[in-house]
């Protein structure tokens, strides 16, 4: 495998980037830190339950959790071990997640990096379901949904999502539902593993004291190599507006807690664009530093739990508010008349820079831990951007791009909220 050295001087970081044989995508960064960090990543995520390769006419739509299912199911071996004790008997810290994009797999480790690697190589290509431990891992996620239902944010996160989208599975809980993971058979697991765990459609980014020969070496032994897949996903259209302005329901929570969403329709900007946008916007408007936020703070309208963020997906886009309030109405109410007046008045220029170098530094305090590098890295990667750029995709932000994205997207139609009432 032939790597190449890519240098990015405006933050002093560079990476060696190569292309296996196999298709597998190899990314090392090094970084002399006490411990390394290394993740293998799919693009596999809970969005992803309606797909077709070239070897097939039709779509094929597979139980909703399915991405999340595998993730848990492929640390079980053939031979009856279990890979994160394997990880942990070698002083390695193992774990795994899938979002609505994503699968990935990861370890960190101040030792033995090279044995740990092996092991993180060799699981994730080497499935073994059976009708016997299918059922077993049906019990176990079941469990883990039911469990889920008592959580109020994630309740009320979801029936926002449920709020905003009517047809597209983002709004579907990345574990299913126990219906969902009930029709899951070993059959299905083993489609999907070697549809989306093809190397073609996946990433190594390993970070800290790695060697990229030794990395290459790993990967001649342990990633196999066949036909790769070509993929292709079927996401439903979604019409403009939202499908319920606003959703309440009784939660075991002291406060009342709120959910606001803007869904966003226009994908046309890159990730990284969109995102470095919204975030800017977001902060100046309702960040801890905005008027607003004093403002509702002074009045206890809100308390230190409030936030915002900007959620940019493959397929999906949304702005987020979320917190506690006495009054969710009112705090949603205000959230609407501080974005008509700005409209009217324009935005301030000063907090438009300030709010910028804010990011802007919060971006460069990735570089600071493998850790930190490495999940940053992977997120970007899969949404077709990169961690490198993304300091000079904000850099690049003007404040003429703020404000229209704020006559662009912030409209009220396409802006719903989702409380918690106390029981």
């Amino acid at each position: 495998m032939i790597f190449d050295l890519k240098q990015y001087t405006g933050i002093g970081e560079s990476c060696y980037v190569g292309r296996h044989a196999s298709g597998l995508e190899v990314v090392v960064i090094p970084k002399n830190h006490a411990s390394s960090y290394a993740l293998l990543g799919t693009r596999y995520g809970g969005i992803d339950t309606t797909f077709k390769t070239q070897k097939e006419e039709d779509f094929v739509t597979v139980p909703d959790g399915i991405a999340h299912f595998l993730e848990h199911k492929l640390f079980e071996n053939e031979d009856g071990t279990d890979s994160l004790r394997l990880f942990t008997a070698l002083g390695a810290r193992p774990n795994a997640y899938t979002s609505s994009d994503m699968t990935a797999y990861l370890f960190s480790t101040t030792d033995n990096m090279y044995k740990n690697l092996e092991i993180l190589l060799k699981f994730v290509y080497a499935p073994y379901f059976t009708n016997e431990t299918v059922q077993k891992e049906i019990g176990i996620i079941g469990q883990e949904i039911r469990m889920g239902k008592d959580n109020p944010y994630r309740n009320m996160y979801y029936a926002l999502l449920e709020s905003m989208y009517e047809k597209h599975p983002v709004r579907i809980e990345v574990a299913g539902s126990e219906e969902s993971i009930a029709r899951i058979t070993p059959e299905i697991l083993y489609r999907c593993h070697s549809t989306f765990y093809h190397p073609s459609n996946m990433t190594l980014c390993v970070c800290g004291g790695f060697s990229p020969e030794q990395v290459a070496d790993l990967c001649d032994q342990y990633v196999p190599r066949s036909e790769k897949p070509i993929i292709e996903n079927k996401f439903p259209e979604e019409k403009e507006g939202v499908v319920v302005k606003r959703v309440s329901q009784k939660m075991p929570v002291a406060l009342p807690l709120f959910f606001a969403g803007l869904k966003l329709h226009d994908l046309s900007l890159s990730p990284m664009q969109a995102y470095a946008e919204h975030e800017i916007l977001l902060d100046m408007l309702f960040g801890t530093g905005s008027d607003f936020y004093g403002r509702l703070y002074e009045k206890g309208l809100i308390n230190d739990r409030f936030e915002c963020a900007c959620n940019v997906g493959r397929s999906y886009r949304y702005c987020l508010w979320q917190g506690e309030s006495r009054d969710p109405d009112m705090v949603y109410e205000q959230i609407l008349r501080e974005l008509d007046e700005v409209k009217k008045a324009g935005l301030d220029r000063g907090a438009f820079e300030r709010c910028k170098k804010s990011l802007y530094g919060h971006m460069v305090e990735n570089f600071n831990s493998p850790m930190g590098i490495g999940d940053a890295f992977m997120d970007w990667h899969f949404l077709g951007g990169s961690l490198f750029a993304l300091p000079s995709a904000i850099a690049a932000v003007s404040y003429e791009d703020v404000m229209t994205c704020l006559h662009r997207d912030y409209q009220p139609e396409n802006m719903c909220i989702s409380i918690g009432i106390p029981e």
